[in-house]
């Protein structure tokens, strides 16, 4: 009766080809043959033929996609009011975190490098270190690679935005490999460093756009065309706010009334080296730039005390006070804007501000995709708001502005001074422009008709 020998071999390498041949020998007799030359085994010629056959292993899974980044409106535990409402603090001031929703893959860790200067303004990577594929897995402590671990991974939800799969279809080459399923993660990056004691040491800020991938845990458990996943898209890791408050001013045409709110951005110049804190104030931090039009009846209302000051505000206490000044601004796509409704021109809206019939709570302007159009200068920003955007005619407004991507945003700036919004009465022209002339002439055509100029 036949009998079938098996054995497992491992260690095999996908995508390829192998031959395995199989022979037989008397292992009693193995001495009693000359050694084959180049044998070293001691084992001896093998009795009878080798039988062959060739098997081709299958690919086996894909090396990871790159990493996606998303923005808290499609993560459900992230939604105010939700029932995890614990996880809010992942995205909370200060941090450098960026959530991804990336490949749920056990033996892959998630690295990060800094981007070029074309993307970052601070710290980037130039010249050989963008091309250095070598990743966290450096041989030792005198390796340099500019590929590091993410240090602090919070697992937030499962796959958002594109579904667990991302799209993709499962693989068949001789066994199904099912793609793998997607989470959203929290990647937090180290925190912002005080500048150091001494002022004579260099304060070097760290990156603030940065690519992300995933890695093999362990090379020699992995194929080589598995050991680092696709690179994510140039991501910042924080928005700096607005260093000022924006400033704000009225425009009155015949085509368009609106308000301008105009603010600092370093969307395509650097912004001040050596590098500036927000929380650490230099001469030029205090913007001396009266943005208001006072006219006669708002400063009537200033002395009466109906129109309160803005708030006294400061980073200094705040947790990005070691965030240097345009942080992420190179990636700024987005701009939004909020206004209060802190008093009025008339009376009665006054009253029912008081009556709370009317509200003083911020609302918020729908963002709006920053242009260029909108870069005024070297380093500003400005952007037009009607009565579209819900200011009543009036009114009198303070206003903040964030800047982000519509993914992630930066904290709200500080709170700009009060300005009416408000399109005054047309008056006539005064007697020093009309000169000689009279203001309206009047010219009787027939006895039923009449020209007036004026």
């Amino acid at each position: 009766k036949d009998q079938h020998l098996q054995a497992e071999l491992v260690g095999l390498l996908p995508w390829t080809l192998y031959k395995v041949s199989v022979a037989a020998r008397y292992p009693a007799a193995a001495g009693l043959h000359q050694l084959a030359e180049g044998d070293t085994s001691g084992v001896g010629l093998a009795l009878g033929p080798s039988i062959s056959a060739q098997a081709e292993t299958p690919g086996g899974e894909n090396a990871p996609g790159p990493p996606r980044q998303v923005g808290r409106d499609e993560v459900p535990r992230l939604v105010d009011g939700g029932e995890d409402v614990q996880f809010l603090d992942v995205l909370k001031p200060g941090l450098r975190t960026a959530l991804l929703s990336i490949e749920d893959r056990e033996d892959y860790v998630l690295e990060y490098r800094a981007c070029a200067p074309t993307w970052a303004h601070y710290d980037p990577e130039i010249g050989i270190a963008l091309r250095t594929f070598a990743g966290s897995w450096k041989r030792g402590e005198e390796e340099e690679t500019s590929w590091m671990r993410v240090p602090i991974i919070k697992r937030v939800d499962k796959g958002a935005g594109e579904g667990d799969t991302c799209g993709r279809k499962s693989i068949d080459f001789g066994g199904s490999f099912a793609a793998p399923s997607e989470v959203v993660v929290a990647a937090e990056l180290p925190l912002f460093q005080p500048p150091p004691a001494d002022s004579r040491e260099r304060h070097r800020p760290l990156p603030d756009v940065v690519r992300f991938r995933l890695c093999a845990k362990t090379r020699s458990a992995t194929h080589p065309c598995r050991w680092a996943g696709g690179m994510s898209e140039p991501i910042a890791v924080a928005f700096a706010p607005p260093r000022r408050p924006p400033r704000v001013c009225r425009i009155l045409s015949d085509e368009r009334w609106c308000l301008s709110l105009s603010f600092e951005l370093f969307k395509e110049h650097l912004p001040p080296m050596p590098p500036r804190l927000l929380g650490i104030e230099a001469d030029d931090d205090v913007d001396s730039d009266d943005a208001e039009e006072d006219n006669k009846d708002l400063a009537e209302l200033r002395k009466a005390n109906l129109i309160p000051a803005p708030p006294r505000e400061s980073w200094a206490q705040s947790p990005l006070r070691f965030m240097p000044t345009g942080y992420g601004h190179r990636m700024v796509s987005m701009v939004q804007f909020r206004f209060s409704l802190q008093s009025a021109m008339s009376p009665l809206m006054r009253r029912e501000l008081e009556k709370k019939v009317l509200s003083r709570a911020w609302q918020e302007v729908p963002p709006m995709e920053l242009k260029p159009q909108h870069l005024t200068g070297r380093s500003g920003a400005a952007f037009e708001l009607g009565a579209s955007a819900g200011l009543v005619d009036g009114g009198i407004y303070m206003f903040q502005a964030r800047v982000g991507n519509g993914k992630m945003w930066s904290e709200w700036s500080h709170t700009s001074k009060a300005l009416v919004f408000q399109v005054p009465a047309p008056t006539p022209p005064s007697a020093a422009v009309l000169s000689s002339q009279k203001p309206v002439n009047v010219e009787v055509v027939s006895s039923t008709a009449a020209r007036v100029r004026w």
